[in-house]
């Protein structure tokens, strides 16, 4: 809980900086009063073909892919000027991510590869969609 807080903090003082390095800048002053928006959005999760559901039900996997929708047109409405997207893009199976202990899932690597391929492509679609320049950072 002390992370969320400071979290907020932290990214007022970040816009806070910004704005006052942009104004300092040797730009034209109308220019020099709007900062650069950030659309930050952080492991959505998404598992639209991948079968079944992340480890934990709270992640919403099934129905995240709309809710990415949802946020990059919300990002747009609100004039963010560019978007980008890290950590875990998709909810892959362990056996995908080489965490598969013992063969649990009794799951062979290439089997869900496809769907896997599909929910990135999906992710493409609708990051490429959106009107503004993104960048996608995966981990």
């Amino acid at each position: 809980q002390m992370i969320r807080r400071r979290i907020p903090i932290f990214l007022a003082v970040a816009h806070s900086l910004l704005c006052t390095a942009m104004s300092s800048a040797s730009s034209p002053p109308q220019e020099a009063s709007r900062c650069f928006s950030i659309a930050h959005i952080a492991s959505p999760l998404i598992r639209h073909h991948l079968p079944g559901h992340a480890p934990s039900l709270e992640v919403r996997s099934r129905i995240s892919l709309a809710l990415l929708e949802r946020a990059l047109v919300c990002a747009k409405d609100k004039g963010a000027d560019c978007v980008v997207l890290t950590g875990s893009i998709i909810s892959a199976p362990p056996p995908l991510r080489n965490c598969d202990a013992h063969g649990y899932y009794k799951m062979d690597r290439d089997e869900p590869l496809a769907e896997a391929e599909a929910d990135y492509a999906a992710v493409r679609t609708l990051l490429e969609g959106c009107g503004m320049p993104f960048e996608v950072t995966p981990g």
